[in-house]
């Protein structure tokens, strides 16, 4: 049971990481933040570039580690792959 649970996790982790487009920073952005949540927390987002800036800043006070190359890459990426949309 625990094999298969094991098995149902990874295969959902890789259908979510392949739902992200591709990009400078989808690499980056699925090492540092599913070792805490899905890639598809973020999917389903938009946000500008100080929107996910301000969310990537909250899940680094809650414990993701990853270095200012790194989180520039994630903020990148994010605002292009999931940008708000203008009225």
């Amino acid at each position: 049971m625990k094999t298969f649970l094991a098995v149902l996790l990874l295969s959902s982790s890789a259908w979510a990481a392949d739902q992200l487009p591709d990009g400078p920073g989808k690499a980056t952005l699925i090492k540092v933040c599913t070792d805490c949540h899905g890639a598809e927390v973020v999917t389903g987002m938009a946000h500008d570039r100080q929107g996910w800036k301000e969310i990537v800043d909250q899940m680094l006070e809650k414990g993701a580690t990853a270095d200012e190359k790194q989180i520039k890459e994630i903020i990148d990426y994010l605002a292009k792959a999931f940008p708000k949309k203008s009225r």
